[in-house]
């Protein structure tokens, strides 16, 4: 079942949303129902535009004969587009293309033939493509999803272009205004509307820059359901919201200006990664207050100020500040063949990937087609199953950890769950048996099938905006091949359906073969993102770091004296060398040519490390030193080749602010060589469990067009 609560243009959505409830449809969706998801996808994506969508999924009602309701459709639709892929022409589509053919003879009727990516040279409807023009989504250029709009509408929507400015919401609401000023007032843009993707504690912050932004500017909001992308979940669920921005902007045509600057710190890393996925994008900006006096706080800006004055916060003096353009060019998208052809791949083709190309694959189908990210909790007995299976098999529990990561989302439950247990076929005198339904997820490609159920409402019978949460409570591991039903399991001596911890909670597995790397981490203000990512590579991607590699500032002093004790607590902790490579003659990166020349030392260092320790692996830390810098990291990979870079998150938000005040250089400094080593290498906030409040964030890397 789709969720309603999809993302984009709220006033476009309503608008498709009217036209269908008065039977005034746009077009008419044919297609193989082996190909609905795909097909159902870029309906979702029309509907976001505005246009009016008929199809079998959502306007056919159970009971009533499919003909009727089809003929019915034909007089109201405006147009039709007959969807064929690798799986041919269905049945029914068979029908409804003779149908169609039929009704454009009488009135004008645009019937679109439209290839999907892999869809055969020579389709099986050859002779209504030597009529009817077709889109082709096997191709880039033309882009497909324009020429479909251009066949329903009779309209290049993107020939009208709007000027889109989207940006993350943080601590400071003056970063956004100020931005906008420096857009329209500095660099003479004219701004047409303003995105903002806000985290749902921050309303108050999101208001005080809709009231600052002046009235002839669109300003509309994205309200995120947490307060930080700071666990896997949250993260994924950025990237989902922000895709989903970003995809209904490039289908209307718009170009597109990315503030990196505003947003809490994992926020702006994530949205250097997309860039790249995007044609439309056409700048990239971070704004540096170099004074540090400029963007007041919500709290500063509430308690602190008179209206008047608070008016005039939220529009601050220029001069001072500085724009920083960050380089982004042409070559810098990514292969766009490349990621429909990953977006396109079933599960038979994802079992014959090498497995990185696989776990891309994967990547991108959840950010794009994954549904809403719930939140995963197991039970206690599915805690102490993985930990005796840890000990046992370490290959089947990485396994297993990476299915159980994948339940979080609810495609991946719809489409591989079967069998299922309501809650009156359950034993009715015991306390473990409350109103839940369990189903199996099936389909992983591995031995083990783990139960689940979700809250507060079955995925099977409610929406996804009506489901929160997927509970795991069992993780049946068969005999000989053999699996007990639902109900046995249901039955059994402590079964349970009680969340006990999260799935983050479930100690990592590192993998039965130690890696040979060089980690590389451009360096910032905070010395602990080195050591973090150490750490957590060490114990959770079983790395062998045979060198720590810095990049920074050379003239940046505090940076440097924070290297300083990397290296020589890296030393004394683990006795592995450190190098410094600093970028030259330069004290911040704080203007497109400190971008260039960061990207270039970057690039250097990776070629060193590469001629240096030949067979290793090369890390790289996606974030560390400014904001700004997060996007020319992900260039400077793209063009050497790396299959990944890695982002840290850390999990509980009071711990994060905690670090960021006591991870700073003067800090540590403050600290003896024992209580410095215990904060760097993350001991002294790890008590209750193995680097729990911690988190890897592993991203793909894709190669550019």
């Amino acid at each position: 079942m789709a969720d309603e609560n999809m993302q984009g243009n709220k006033a476009l959505r309503r608008k498709s949303e009217e036209k269908a409830d008065r039977g005034q449809y746009d077009v008419f969706l044919s297609y193989n129902s082996k190909d609905r998801e795909r097909v159902i996808a870029t309906g979702e994506q029309l509907k976001n535009l505005g246009i009016a969508v008929w199809s079998n999924e959502w306007e056919l009602r159970p009971g009533l004969p499919r003909k009727s309701a089809i003929d019915k459709a034909v007089s109201n639709v405006k147009s039709a587009a007959i969807f064929i892929d690798a799986s041919g022409v269905g049945n029914w589509q068979e029908r409804e293309i003779d149908i169609f053919l039929d009704e454009a003879n009488k009135r004008f009727l645009p019937v679109i033939p439209v290839l999907l990516p892999d869809a055969p040279d020579e389709p099986e409807f050859s002779r209504f493509l030597k009529v009817n023009t077709y889109v082709d989504f096997r191709v880039s250029d033309p882009d497909p999803m324009k020429q479909l709009i251009w066949g329903i509408t009779g309209e290049r929507l993107w020939e009208n272009q709007h000027h889109v400015l989207i940006a993350s919401l943080g601590e400071s609401p003056v970063v956004i205004s100020a931005m906008y000023d420096l857009l329209t007032q500095r660099e003479g843009l004219k701004i047409d509307e303003v995105i903002v993707l806000y985290p749902k504690d921050l309303v108050r912050a999101y208001d005080l820059v809709r009231e600052a932004l002046p009235g002839g500017c669109n300003v509309w909001a994205k309200k995120l359901p947490f307060e930080d992308a700071n666990s896997w979940r949250t993260a994924c669920n950025f990237l989902q919201e922000l895709h989903a921005l970003l995809d209904t902007c490039q289908l209307r045509g718009d170009t597109v200006h990315l503030s990196l600057a505003g947003g809490r710190k994992s926020m702006a890393a994530l949205m250097a990664w997309v860039a790249p996925l995007f044609t439309r994008i056409k700048h990239l900006y971070h704004v540096i207050d170099p004074d540090e006096d400029h963007f007041l706080t919500l709290k500063e800006l509430t308690l602190g100020l008179s209206l008047t004055e608070r008016e005039v916060a939220m529009h601050p003096n220029l001069d001072p500040l500085k724009l920083v353009d960050i380089p982004f060019e042409a070559g810098q998208q990514i292969d766009q063949q490349v990621i429909s052809r990953l977006n396109a791949a079933t599960d038979d083709d994802l079992d014959k990937m090498e497995y990185e190309e696989a776990e891309k694959a994967r990547f991108m189908q959840d950010i794009e087609y994954g549904g809403k990210v719930l939140e995963v909790l197991v039970t206690q007995r599915v805690l102490d199953r993985f930990r005796m299976l840890s000990q046992q098999n370490r290959k089947a529990a990485r396994q297993v950890r990476e299915c159980l990561d994948r339940m979080c989302y609810t495609t991946e439950l719809r489409n591989r769950s079967s069998d299922s247990l309501p809650p009156k076929d359950k034993p009715a005198k015991s306390a473990k048996s409350t109103s839940v339904d369990l189903h199996f997820f099936k389909g992983s490609g591995m031995p083990v099938q783990p139960v689940f159920y979700t809250r507060p409402k079955n995925i099977y019978t409610a929406w996804d905006s009506e489901v929160e949460q997927v509970v795991i409570c069992e993780l049946e591991m068969g005999e000989n091949g053999q699996y007990r039903g639902l109900q046995e399991i249901a039955f059994a001596p402590g079964f349970s359906i009680q969340p006990a911890e999260r799935l983050e909670d479930l100690p990592y597995v590192p993998p039965p073969k130690p890696v040979d790397s060089v980690l590389i981490v451009p360096l910032g203000k905070s010395p602990m993102v080195a050591t973090q990512l150490y750490i957590l590579l060490t114990r959770q991607e079983g790395r062998n770091i045979r060198q720590l590699v810095l990049v920074y500032p050379e003239w940046a002093t505090e940076i440097a004296n924070g290297a300083d004790l990397i290296e020589r607590a890296l030393q004394e902790e683990a006795n592995i060398p450190c190098s410094h490579v600093t970028i030259k003659d330069r004290e911040d990166i704080d203007s497109a040519e400190a971008c260039k020349d960061y990207q270039t030392a970057l690039e250097d260092a990776i070629d060193e490390a590469r001629k240096a320790h030949q067979g290793c692996t090369i890390d790289l830390a996606l974030s560390g030193g400014r904001k700004g810098m997060t996007a020319m990291t992900i260039f400077a990979a793209q063009k050497k080749g790396l299959s990944y870079v890695y982002h840290t998150l850390i999990t509980n938000q009071q711990l994060s602010e905690e670090i960021d005040v006591q991870a700073t250089v003067e800090e540590l400094k403050k600290l003896n060589d024992r209580m410095r080593h215990d904060r760097l290498f993350l001991r002294e906030y790890e008590e209750d469990g193995p680097y729990t409040k911690f988190v890897l964030f592993k991203v793909p890397v894709f190669p550019t067009g």
